[in-house]
């Protein structure tokens, strides 16, 4: 969660293209629930993640069942996967972005946020050192997040404007 609200910070676009798609297709948060306007667009915005090698063939298969070998394919599979995958994936994964996407949902629906002024709102940027006091990636506007089992992170610091009164709601 920490990591969405640091990326939305740093992608202005995406930020408002969420919060105004948010903020159009539900008329109250009150509405803001699991269900079909939740996970509208999910599936189109997926394919952000095929191959053009791939776009007009998906799902395709060799021969022998195993899905087709290119340096996409390798690229996608090292990807991080937060829940694990197969047999030793969460059980509880469905429920955890679900409650992800409602606590996203309804924040945006209720406040306008940016980063903290000042050295603290740099908190969890490039070049931060770990717990460890290891340098962390030098990459800007990159979270940084110190994984192994678990997870480990500092900031990022924000802060948050009510939007209007809806606020009083809460």
């Amino acid at each position: 969660m920490t990591a969405v609200h640091f990326h939305l910070t740093c992608n202005p676009e995406a930020y408002d293209r969420l919060t105004t798609e948010i903020r159009t297709t539900f008329p109250s948060a009150a509405e803001i629930r699991s269900g079909r306007k939740l996970k509208s667009w999910t599936l189109w915005r997926q394919q952000d993640t095929s191959t053009p090698s791939n776009a007009n063939r998906p799902f395709t298969c060799t021969v022998d069942g195993h899905p087709e070998e290119s340096p996409e394919l390798r690229t996608m599979r090292r990807a991080h996967a937060p829940f694990a995958v197969g047999y030793r994936g969460c059980a509880g994964k469905s429920m955890a972005y679900l409650e992800i996407s409602l606590m996203l949902a309804k924040t945006l629906w209720y406040f306008d946020f940016e980063r903290a002024p000042g050295v603290a709102g740099q908190l969890g940027n490039s070049g931060y050192a770990n717990f460890k006091g290891e340098p962390g990636r030098q990459r800007e506007d990159e979270f940084q997040l110190f994984d192994m089992i678990t997870a480990s992170h500092d900031g990022s610091l924000l802060t948050f404007k009510p939007r209007g009164d809806f606020w009083k709601e809460l």
